[in-house]
């Protein structure tokens, strides 16, 4: 099992991969006359590149290995006795996300002391036994658990490194592109952020995609990227 600071620092590396990767394809978009700007989200909650079809401007997720591509939080309801899972970023995905089953087989692996909502115990304890346990996967959910989290945020196209381009939800402009058609995993983790028995330590949840669940694109919005056919095949400036 990894330690908590190995996690720490290989959440840190993913997260510079993915702005390195942004920052190189929204610069490369802008050079090429399909951005107005070189600037990325960086650590925003906007998309992570815009590009420019037709004219008008259009959001761009970009995809790495290790990343997040949605997440949230998971509460036990006290009056129901269940777990539920939501997200402030998608109502879509949350009413989705609350039409799930977590079975007592999946969180009983960690015991209700580690997600520490059945007991009472301290938040230390929590998330002692949590990390002692690790994480959980919840596997096989469908690739709506991504489309619909990004269709709410307004993006529909999703650029993969070393994978190529994609649409997800939906194509309202018609590219040439394939469907982001993958089978994702829901990881479960006890997040803790102080060490003092008085703050809270949130259970959360995140979807991934195995490296071998990704699909190959030909195309790419890398315009760089000589082995697919780049922006300049099915991207318009008017």
């Amino acid at each position: 099992m990894k330690s908590f600071l190995h996690y720490i620092t290989e959440k840190r590396g993913v997260a510079k991969a993915g702005f390195d990767y942004e920052k190189k394809i929204q610069v490369g978009l802008f050079k090429a006359g399909y951005a107005k700007t070189k600037a990325t989200a960086g650590s925003t909650n906007r998309a992570d590149v815009v590009f420019l079809h037709r004219g008008r401007e259009h959001n761009l997720e970009i995809g790495i290995l290790g990343k997040d591509f949605a997440q949230g939080k998971v509460h036990w309801n006290t009056e129901t006795n269940k777990w539920y899972a939501d997200t402030k970023n998608s109502e879509t995905l949350t009413k989705f996300l609350q039409t799930l089953t977590y079975d007592d087989d999946l969180m009983d692996t960690w015991g209700p002391v580690a997600i520490g909502a059945k007991t009472k115990v301290t938040a230390k304890k929590r998330v002692a036994a949590a990390r002692r346990g690790g994480d959980l996967y919840l596997t096989g959910v469908p690739a709506r658990m991504i489309w619909d989290y990004y269709n709410d945020k307004g993006t529909h196209y999703i650029q993969v490194n070393g994978h190529g381009a994609y649409y997800m939800k939906k194509n309202p402009l018609n590219l040439p592109l394939p469907r982001f058609t993958v089978v994702p995993e829901l990881r479960f983790r006890v997040k803790g952020y102080g060490s003092s028995s008085a703050v809270p330590h949130d259970t959360t949840w995140a979807v991934k995609i195995p490296s071998s669940g990704f699909p190959k694109s030909d195309y790419t919005f890398d315009v760089k990227d000589t082995t697919r056919k780049g922006p300049l095949t099915f991207l318009k400036k008017r």
